[in-house]
């Protein structure tokens, strides 16, 4: 059996549809960028600029957002950058930082640098600094 839309007969329905989705899913800064922008629309640049202060370029490139994805492009997205910075350092690193943690609880991460620092230069590795080695005590459960 075929199904069958019972709205196929009422013109606009998809688009009411469409615009109702829209505003639902706009944020409140987007609402508030489409705002100036009919603001842009109807008073111009300088007005705009004045009451809102906000850059000209900006304008130009909220309405070429507008203009490409709707009112939808308007909502803000993530700044995160798309490849973080991932923790690489040797294994014997670590272990070492391990070792010295638990053969000596009571040093502090600026005492403990200089042992990591001649472990390091012995094995021909990278040394951590300070705060690494403070970070790599967190992460591992360690005694700070």
């Amino acid at each position: 059996m075929q199904n069958q839309r019972i709205n196929w007969k009422i013109k606009g329905l998809v688009k009411m549809a469409n615009l109702a989705y829209e505003l639902d899913n706009m944020s409140k800064s987007a609402n508030d960028k489409y705002k100036i922008l009919c603001f842009l629309d109807k008073y111009g640049l300088q007005a705009t600029i004045d009451a809102f202060e906000v850059k000209k370029r900006t304008l130009y490139h909220w309405r070429g957002k507008l203009k490409s994805g709707g009112r939808l492009a308007l909502n803000d997205v993530s700044k995160t950058p798309k490849t973080k910075r991932k923790r690489q350092w040797d294994s014997d690193i670590v272990d070492e930082i391990r070792y010295l943690r638990q053969t000596y609880p009571n040093l502090g991460k600026d005492k403990l640098r200089p042992l990591i620092k001649d472990f390091c230069t012995k094995h021909k590795l990278n040394c951590p600094s300070t705060s690494t080695n403070y970070i790599f005590c967190i992460f591992y459960g360690l005694r700070v």
